[in-house]
């Protein structure tokens, strides 16, 4: 969540947080500047969020086997829903290529990709 936090704030988009795990874990609202100052847009957009070391790169496409629930939840929504995106994080196999800390630094590498479910 971290991450997702990170970069949201930097784009100058308010993130919040499921309560609940229904498959969605967060929604994104973009912000915008007007005359009377920031101000939310009113266009959301929610994320179910996942990490895993169990990827691959297939051609231009990234390969992951999804549990069948969490795929549902997201594939069976109402079309006229919020639009939904999986925002996955790959992680590489060995620990110690994607995490190191010490006392002076913690470091996170990853690649994320993100997954849209409308067809609008």
């Amino acid at each position: 969540m971290a991450y997702v936090d990170a970069i949201a704030g930097r784009l100058g988009i308010n993130v919040t947080r499921a309560l609940h795990d229904y498959g969605v874990d967060g929604t994104f609202h973009p912000v915008k500047e007007t005359i009377a100052g920031r101000t939310e847009t009113g266009f959301t957009l929610q994320y179910q969020l996942k990490a895993t070391v169990n990827w691959e790169v297939d051609g231009a496409s990234i390969v992951y086997d999804m549990e069948a629930a969490a795929f549902n939840k997201m594939a069976l929504r109402d079309p006229a829903a919020v639009p939904l995106v999986l925002i996955l994080l790959c992680l590489p196999a060995l620990e110690i290529s994607w995490l190191r800390q010490n006392e002076r630094a913690l470091l996170l590498r990853w690649r994320a990709r993100t997954f849209h479910t409308w067809s609008r």
